[in-house]
């Protein structure tokens, strides 16, 4: 299937989709930068919309 074909179909009626919150978490990046110190950053899906 054309992906502009997938993009403007309807989901199938029995897929279920995850009740998601702007505040759960959507991704978790994990850096030393120049400290040396392990951080982690989290992501919300508020922050990407935004």
């Amino acid at each position: 299937m054309p992906i502009k074909e997938f993009l403007v179909s309807p989901a199938p009626e029995d897929v279920m989709f995850p009740d998601i919150q702007p505040e759960d978490a959507l991704a978790h990046f994990c850096s030393s930068g120049s400290t040396g110190k392990p951080k982690t950053i989290t992501y919300t899906h508020f922050m990407i919309l935004n």
